[in-house]
């Protein structure tokens, strides 16, 4: 059940993030009330690729260490967080190999820097 669930998160994320599917992406995203204008205003500049990136990569656990040692700076929390613990990418991997998005999208290291340039980037920038 869990990786069904992962694999259409991700199935949905590849889709959102191919620029040929930009307007349709707006389209529903509007449905929520904000106008299409300010979803394409927000990403000017960047692309729903980067956006959307649903990769465990070491920014993204950079960036939840960051979050969990603040939080516990402000006093909000009490005990030590285990943030690698949280984190269980097996059903991530194995949706990105079934839909074969291995290297879609990029991977970035703790400081932001490009790791592997993904394939739908490469394409974007080409």
């Amino acid at each position: 059940m869990t990786q069904r669930v992962v694999t259409t998160f991700i199935k949905a994320a590849a889709f959102a993030s191919d620029p040929a599917n930009k307007d349709e992406v707006f389209d529903g995203w509007s449905l929520s009330g904000f106008p299409k204008d300010a979803f394409e205003g927000d990403i000017e500049g960047d692309t729903l690729a980067n956006r959307l990136n649903p990769l465990i990569d070491d920014f993204i656990i950079a960036r939840y260490k960051d979050q969990v040692a603040r939080a516990k700076a402000y006093g909000l929390i009490k005990g030590d967080v285990d943030v690698d613990a949280w984190l269980e990418p097996k059903y991530l991997q194995q949706a990105l190999k079934n839909l074969k998005l291995v290297n879609y999208w990029s991977s970035y290291d703790a400081n932001g820097e490009i790791v592997k340039l993904g394939d739908l980037n490469k394409k974007q920038t080409n």
